[in-house]
């Protein structure tokens, strides 16, 4: 198996056992002065495993089609089976080295649909990225709330590294 899809796969796991150590209020409750809640955060990982799912096949990944409004934002239990799903569909992925297309909005305040031509593998280190720099946010916000959090949700893969040999 392709090390970015084990990479995936294993950030995915973080997502998972993330996920299964909220409480249900903490995943779909704000703070004062945090308007976002972990599930927002984790919604929005999602959504991006999905828009390369289905961007794949065609060989072009639309990352301003999300589903932004889907209810893993506020059901633990179907953030979990949405997760189990994307590593499901990694484990199975065949990647080929055929440029495929990406599309994305890139100003505030106006359409600027951007298309530019990537790889599958560089999308999948994009991912592995994002993740990482959302369950941080939604790590951070679950130590707001109280709870313990593993110290290796929401590092990426170098700085752990490197804390490890420092």
């Amino acid at each position: 198996m392709n090390e970015l899809i084990k990479a995936n796969i294993a950030v995915l796991e973080q997502v998972m056992t993330f996920v299964t150590c909220c409480h249900d209020e903490t995943y779909k409750g704000t703070l004062p002065n945090a308007p976002s809640s972990i599930g927002k955060h984790i919604r929005h990982i999602l959504d991006h495993y999905q828009c390369l799912e289905r961007g794949l096949p065609t060989q072009l990944i639309n990352f301003n089609d999300r589903s932004r409004d889907s209810q893993v934002e506020f059901q633990r239990p179907l953030a979990l089976e949405s997760t189990n799903h994307f590593i499901v569909w990694l484990q199975t992925l065949v990647l080929d080295k055929q440029a495929i297309k990406v599309i994305s909005d890139t100003e505030l305040g106006r359409p600027t649909n951007v298309t530019i031509e990537s790889t599958a593998e560089r999308e999948l280190l994009y991912l592995i990225n994002h993740t990482v720099h959302h369950l941080a946010y939604a790590a951070l916000l679950a130590k707001l709330h109280g709870h313990s959090v593993p110290d290796s949700i929401g590092v990426a893969p170098s700085t752990f590294n490197y804390q490890k040999t420092a």
